[in-house]
């Protein structure tokens, strides 16, 4: 969809579509309706000036995998936390400033990938990932990690989930 500024509705007759990437050119947003579809395992959006993401998308019920990038974005929807199956999930976006609190209710996620943001925090509710194995956090403005993470003792940080890989570098973090 290079020279396409709207992405054509029709998509959403693609009933077994399972793996869709929108590169959205400038000027170009992404569909409300992209929620509509159903069948989607595997979504990569990338897009050039969108500064939201719809809360639509968290009607993918059946998503396993989810790339956000968008170097405007500004907004992710605390809908997403209704993505059950969701596995592996990179967020990426220089304006971004917050995570929702809605991420907590990602109970499948096994990889969050955290990359060039401008969040500060984190929402407490990461710590309700249990099933989280990789943590990536690099290039972000970091000034702290919440307790729910890890807890921080003697200069020893002590895991309370099953985390196998946490990277973060390049942060402000502080704890």
């Amino acid at each position: 969809f290079k020279e396409i500024k709207e992405v054509p509705r029709s998509l959403i007759k693609l009933t077994y579509l399972e793996d869709l990437q929108l590169h959205g050119p400038e000027g170009s947003t992404i569909p409300e309706w992209i929620g509509e579809l159903n069948s989607l395992k595997r979504l990569d959006l990338t897009y050039r000036t969108a500064s939201v993401i719809p809360e639509s998308i968290g009607d993918l019920g059946n998503l396993e995998y989810l790339r956000i990038y968008g170097p405007h974005l500004k907004d992710i929807p605390d809908s997403i936390g209704n993505l059950k199956n969701l596995k592996v999930l990179w967020i990426s976006g220089e304006t971004l400033e917050n995570i929702p609190e809605g991420i907590g209710g990602l109970e499948s996620l096994e990889e969050l990938h955290i990359g060039h943001t401008s969040i500060r925090s984190l929402p407490d509710s990461i710590g309700n990932l249990k099933n989280l194995k990789m943590l990536s956090l690099s290039e972000n403005k970091l000034e702290s990690i919440p307790n729910t993470i890890a807890v921080k003792t003697n200069n020893n940080f002590i895991s309370n989930n099953f985390l196998s890989f946490f990277h973060i570098d390049h942060n402000n973090e502080k704890a």
